[in-house]
């Protein structure tokens, strides 16, 4: 906005902004379905608040839940949160 003159150099500018924010967008995507492949069974976004337990301990039976169960490094759950009294997974 500052480098325009007037409003005929900005509008130029400002469709090529937002081409280019189309872009990355789709090139996001592309990158989404590359990691995480392409299966409709993703599932819905979830989390869940544990009570009383050590967020240490929680660290510890996640990596164990995962090394026996092979989940991908992508679909891990992780702590989100950490209270005085709970965590958020």
């Amino acid at each position: 906005v500052s480098c325009s003159r007037s409003l005929s150099e900005l509008l130029p500018i400002a469709v090529q902004t937002v081409l280019i924010a189309f872009r990355l967008g789709l090139c996001a995507l592309e990158m989404r379905d590359r990691v995480d492949g392409c299966s409709d069974d993703r599932g819905d976004p979830w989390s869940t608040i544990v009570w009383g337990l050590d967020p240490q301990q929680a660290r510890d039976q996640i990596e164990v839940f995962c090394q026996t169960t092979n989940v991908p490094q992508t679909r891990r759950p992780w702590i989100s949160c950490i209270s005085k009294n709970a965590i958020t997974l």
